[in-house]
């Protein structure tokens, strides 16, 4: 009832797909915050048109401060949690900067554009890049694109799930290829909503995450978006890195009748922020996690491995290019 109620004020009003401007017109399911009591759900529509899925309504501007809290971007945690955290994550941003610096010389600018605690640009200058990092969530860089800029053009500009976050992503994208040099690239990273994950999980989906992630896209709806502001598609990949066997793993977790997310909250979080939840809940959830932790992981790293080569994994990739002949606007 609330479904078709929700499809109705759609219809009234009209609504288009942010990514291709068809009408938004079915529901494609609800589901509630992640990280929430459950007492509201969330509704994702899905476009006919471009095969992306949408959040509706938007959430206002207002709802920011709410959604994204300071444990959003990681908690710290005690010694055993924090030495199993600092492992993960060396071998998490051992991969993302493998996978952007292919070709890229030494010193080349680069944005992290996203970059919520900054571990991604410590990496690369480690690494050796001039990179720099911007966050449109953080009090404190809100104003980095117009004061510290300084008409810099970039080489690469990286949004590691970044991206569906965004209320205007074509608009977003215009804004973010306008720091680019000619011939400059822009790394997209989302989650992949045309996954085996995705589709066996529905609302226990790890990286449905509502609502934060106010779209959805497909590989070849992600595509679209990006070949229609005028950006040349480089490379389109469902790899199997991290992120998307964990993703599995996680999502295995939550089909298994785990509180939603757990593992992920007592890795990057320090522990459940979820309200309610009882000393016996926790307890199965630990026994669950001890029992079936490295059996879930030995198959969710199989399957993804497997699926990646299908096309079907829950990490989408795809590499973009500015036009050699296009100008930088550093207007932002």
């Amino acid at each position: 009832m609330a479904d078709n109620k929700l499809q109705g004020e759609i219809l009234d009003k009209r609504v288009a797909c942010g990514v291709c401007a068809a009408p938004l017109d079915r529901v494609f399911l609800t589901a509630p915050a992640p990280d929430a009591d459950g007492a509201r759900r969330y509704t994702l529509f899905k476009c006919d048109g471009c095969g992306n899925t949408q959040l509706f309504p938007l959430p206002a501007a207002a709802e920011n401060q709410d959604l994204y809290f300071k444990e959003y971007y990681g908690a710290a945690a005690n010694s055993a949690q924090g030495l199993l955290k600092n492992l993960l994550m060396g071998v998490f941003m051992g991969q993302r900067v493998r996978a952007v610096t292919r070709g890229l010389p030494k010193g080349a600018a680069v944005l992290d554009y996203g970059c919520g605690n900054g571990d991604f640009v410590f990496a690369m200058r480690r690494a050796g890049y001039d990179c720099r990092g911007y966050d449109p969530n953080s009090p404190s860089d809100s104003e980095f694109i117009n004061k510290d800029h300084g008409g810099r053009a970039y080489d690469l500009i990286t949004l590691w799930h970044v991206f569906e976050h965004f209320n205007e992503p074509a608009a977003e994208l215009l804004k973010i290829a306008a720091l680019l040099k000619p011939g400059g690239k822009i790394f997209l990273a989302v989650p992949n909503f045309a996954s085996l994950d995705a589709r066996a999980g529905g609302e226990k989906w790890f990286h449905l995450d509502l609502p934060r992630h106010v779209f959805h896209y497909s590989p070849a709806g992600l595509d679209y978006l990006v070949r229609k502001t005028g950006l040349r598609v480089v490379k389109s990949a469902t790899p199997c890195n991290w992120y998307a066997v964990f993703g599995m793993w996680q999502t295995l977790f939550n089909l298994s009748g785990c509180a939603m997310n757990v593992l992920y909250y007592t890795l990057k979080r320090g522990g459940r922020i979820t309200r309610g939840q009882s000393v016996a809940v926790a307890f199965k959830d630990l026994l669950l996690h001890v029992v079936l932790g490295l059996p879930y992981f030995i198959l969710s790293f199989a399957l993804t491995f497997v699926i990646s080569l299908f096309n079907r994994s829950g990490a989408l990739e795809i590499i973009c290019e500015k036009p050699r002949d296009a100008a930088h606007n550093t207007a932002v």
